[in-house]
């Protein structure tokens, strides 16, 4: 991200986090399904929310049968779907600024922003993950904003033009009108640059319902991974603006 202006705020951060703050879960409304256009599974939900454990000292909690892993983890019990940013599905070369909100929906994902008036692009920042490519983050204010990720059908759904917070429609800009879900078993990102505590990952099953919240526990360049015995409909990968309000993700493994 060339900004040497963050390098000294995370150091700065990564001490704060250790020392005075204790990171909170997440607040995800329950109508970013809706907005997106995304059927939330069998609607109301008769099964109780899941049980979730105590915050940890890292400020982590999870819910009975979710467990954090490392990327080891992933390829250790799961064969992994690799978005890395610098490949559209077809193989093709992305460019930077390109969008990725519906790039990689033939792998079943679809990924917006939380900013009312952004979208998410390929960004030039290098994450230090595997690929150590291009990376997507949040295009205006660079880098600021929570990311969604949501795992549906890629052969379901009604194409549309744009009509979401980006204003009104435009050529060229596919959407999605209803989309099923097609949760995961497990998840993980990349993210950069970051501090502890400063950023993290929320996942929620195919209702809503919130069944971990884990954060970065190392400066600079952190994995943030789940794997859970109940199916994963989205996850949520946000900042913690009082430590650091910024990152950029890159090398998303999940499994089904």
């Amino acid at each position: 991200m060339s900004r040497p202006h963050i390098a000294i705020f995370v150091v700065a951060s990564a001490t704060l986090a250790g020392a005075f703050l204790l990171p909170t879960a997440p607040s995800k409304p329950a109508e970013p399904a809706a907005r997106y256009g995304l059927t939330m599974g069998p609607t109301p939900s008769t099964r109780p929310p899941p049980r979730m454990a105590p915050v940890d000292a890292a400020g982590d909690q999870l819910a009975a049968g979710t467990w954090r892993i490392d990327p080891s983890g992933m390829t250790a019990f799961y064969t992994t779907t690799l978005l890395d940013f610098d490949h559209a599905p077809d193989g093709r070369r992305l460019a930077l600024g390109e969008r990725v909100e519906e790039l990689y929906r033939e792998r079943g994902v679809r990924i917006t922003s939380a900013h009312e008036t952004s979208d998410v692009a390929i960004d030039g920042y290098v994450v230090d993950s595997a690929s150590r490519g291009f990376s997507a983050a949040n295009r205006a204010p660079r880098w600021t904003a929570d990311l969604d990720l949501w795992f549906v059908q890629h052969d379901r759904g009604t194409t549309v033009a744009c009509t979401r917070s980006q204003g009104p429609a435009r050529p060229g800009c596919p959407r999605v009108a209803a989309d099923v879900f097609a949760p995961v078993q497990a998840v993980g990102v990349w993210v950069a640059a970051v501090a502890l505590g400063g950023t993290g990952l929320a996942a929620y099953d195919v209702h809503g319902r919130r069944v971990a919240t884990i954060y970065a526990r190392r400066a600079g360049t952190d994995f943030l991974g789940v794997r859970s015995t109940t199916p994963i409909g989205s996850i949520r990968v946000f900042a913690v603006p009082r430590v650091d309000p910024n990152f950029s993700i890159d090398d998303v493994t999940f499994a089904r």
